[in-house]
């Protein structure tokens, strides 16, 4: 029905554009945001007006293939509007003639997932009237190309070989385009083996190596040159000894076959290789004697010879007169005593520098017996006779104590004989809320408070004697507030009864000698 309407109006419209062929034209603007789309785009299309004064009513009517597009909303971007159909085609009025300018109206068009590809108008009809009635009119297009977004698959249409490049071809996947292009592919080059020598190097003279293109269908190939080898030489062998003076002759011969290539060395002269010398002239102890060597090489006679240092004098000490090995006398020797003292555990002496000898030996004259601070000294030359005594600890004075344990001083201040307190079994105070414990070594003492201790029901029976106290530290006695327990219960049964028991409890107490049960 809608579509119906629409194209009577629209039939109406294009009847009144012919019969009108009278009425002014305006200047009118279509715009797209796009106008390249694919599949499923949307496009926003605004139509605007330049200017247009006392503007009173109008109509507009949009016109497009509704197999690709679809309306998918619009707006009206004038104010004061009174719509007589607001749906377009569209015929509205002003409340009051107004001046209409710029962007008027926009609309959204939706591409269909389906549309077929190609280039299509969407033309917009617009006609305004000014107060007096008089119309202006417009028709604007705007073109769509609706474009696939192209999806290829490639295939090699024409191969490339090592010469010559091949062709490789895309076709557009999608649904009614089928697009195709082309890629021009590069040649392949030839792609050779290892290559095999063709013709074997020698030592002097380079070979050749032939490579061959492995393409299939492709016979190319290529050479290379083979480095010559150069000749390899064996170790080589003497062939002129040298002697101590000329150089000798190593010759080298290639081991290549077919070659038979030599070429020599000089090798140095080995030069002498003397013995270790014989003494030809002695030395004395003022004159130089001779050593002579001789090359120890077969066939040479060299010698060579060096000076002996001579001996020199040879004394027993510095102020020896005579030369033990000539005998000669020398003169105008003295000891040089020192002023300072030397000693030993038998005495003390001054000594020659030169030579050691002793002048003046005597005893150690003894200083003050040592002592467990100084030592004992001879008083001429310092000698140490007897060391400081190793000091003996004496206890001096009575202990002393504290609560961790008692000892004694020795007169230096130090501390001996540390120990703890031995504790005697206690003694209580008249009252009997105190034990005093008496440490056996030394008798310092500490007191200990006694806690009261409330009897077990049935009082005591004072036909049998109170239990000892019990050592501190015990923990089979009864927790306190158990027997706090066992009090509140027996007021609880009578307070009077209670009264009485804890009179007669006293009573018995104190008629014992001393005895009591508690707990330390």
């Amino acid at each position: 029905m809608r579509k119906s309407i629409v194209t009577i109006i629209s039939l109406l419209l294009i009847v009144s554009l012919a019969v009108c062929v009278s009425a002014a034209s305006i200047d009118t603007t279509l715009s797209a945001d796009k106008t390249t789309v694919n599949r499923g785009d949307s496009i926003v299309i605004t139509v605007s007006v330049a200017e247009l004064a006392s503007c009173k009513s109008g109509s507009l009517q949009i016109y497009y293939n509704e197999n690709i597009f679809s309306c998918s909303g619009n707006e009206w971007l004038m104010s004061g509007l009174t719509m007589n159909t607001p749906e377009v085609p569209a015929v509205f009025a002003f409340s009051s003639a107004k001046t209409v300018s710029g962007d008027i109206y926009r609309f959204n068009l939706k591409v269909s997932e389906n549309a077929a590809f190609g280039k299509y108008t969407v033309d917009v009809s617009l006609t305004l009237k000014d107060a007096s009635g008089n119309p202006y009119t417009s028709l604007q297009t705007v073109t769509i190309d609706v474009v696939c977004k192209h999806n290829y698959s490639e295939e090699i249409t024409t191969p490339p070989t090592c010469t010559t490049g091949g062709i490789k071809t895309y076709t557009c996947t999608v649904s009614g385009c089928g697009h195709t292009k082309t890629e021009d592919l590069k040649a392949l080059d030839h792609s050779y083996d290892s290559g095999s020598i063709t013709t074997e190097p020698t030592c002097t003279e380079t070979g050749v190596k032939t490579y061959k293109c492995t393409r299939s269908g492709c016979t190319h190939s290529t050479t290379e040159s083979v480095k010559a080898l150069d000749h390899s030489y064996d170790s080589g062998s003497i062939t002129t000894e040298p002697t101590c003076t000329e150089a000798g002759v190593k010759t080298y011969r290639c081991t290549r076959s077919g070659c038979g290539h030599t070429t020599t060395e000089s090798v140095k002269a080995l030069d002498h290789s003397y013995d270790s010398g014989k003494v030809t002239t002695q030395p004395t102890c003022t004159a130089a004697g001779e050593r002579t060597y001789s090359c120890t090489r077969s066939g040479c006679s060299s010698t060579k010879t060096e000076s002996v240092k001579a001996l020199g004098h040879s004394y027993d000490h510095d102020c020896d007169p005579d030369c033990n090995t000539c005998g000669e006398t020398r003169n105008d020797l003295y000891h040089e005593y020192s002023t300072t003292w030397k000693f030993s555990e038998q005495g003390h002496w001054h000594a020659c520098i030169r030579c050691d000898d002793s002048l003046e030996m005597e005893l150690h004259v003894p200083g003050p017996e040592a002592t467990e601070t100084t030592d004992q000294i001879c008083t001429i030359c310092g000698y140490v006779i007897e060391k400081a005594k190793e000091h003996t600890h004496i206890a001096t004075g009575d202990w002393l104590s504290d609560d961790s344990g008692h000892w004694h001083l020795c007169g230096c201040g130090e501390t001996m004989d540390q120990e703890p307190h031995v504790w005697n079994q206690g003694v209580k105070n008249e009252d009997k809320s105190v034990v005093v414990y008496t440490c056996t070594d030394c008798g310092y003492s500490r007191e200990e408070q006694i806690q009261p201790d409330t009897q077990p029901t049935g009082g005591v029976d004072p036909t049998q004697p109170p239990t000892e106290p019990k050592d501190p530290g015990d923990d089979d006695q009864p927790d306190g507030m158990l027997w706090l327990l066992i009090v509140l219960c027996i007021i609880g049964a009578g307070l009077l009864g209670a009264i009485i028991y804890v009179v007669i409890g006293i009573v018995v107490s104190k008629k014992q000698s001393g005895r009591f049960t508690g707990k330390k």
